[in-house]
């Protein structure tokens, strides 16, 4: 199921457990990894943190590919979602992906 960033980001909890294909911009750096949308949400929306678990070998590959260090990234994402608190950051959410 296509599922837009800012419809992710205003309900993640809606989309537990679904598998779901979002098109984002994985933001990443030091100690933060994050999506952000890939064009203006109008609506005040949750911020995504993501951790990605159990990537299949060409996701992977994928991943290895991005530039060391930090930097941005447009990526499409499709797995089953998992949402959880980040509790040491208000108003956002952590997204578990599983490929």
């Amino acid at each position: 199921m296509e599922v837009s960033y800012c419809q992710l980001a205003i309900d993640p909890s809606a989309w537990t457990g679904k598998r779901i294909r979002v098109r984002a911009i994985y933001h990443y750096g030091f100690e933060f990894y994050r999506l952000e949308s890939p064009h203006c949400c109008q609506e005040r929306a949750t911020k995504i943190w993501v951790q990605t678990d159990a990537l299949d070998g060409r996701s992977e590959r994928l991943f290895r590919k991005l530039d060391k260090g930090m930097g941005w990234a447009l990526v499409v994402f499709v797995g089953r979602f998992d949402v959880g608190n980040v509790p040491w950051e208000r108003d956002t959410v952590l997204l578990s992906i599983r490929l």
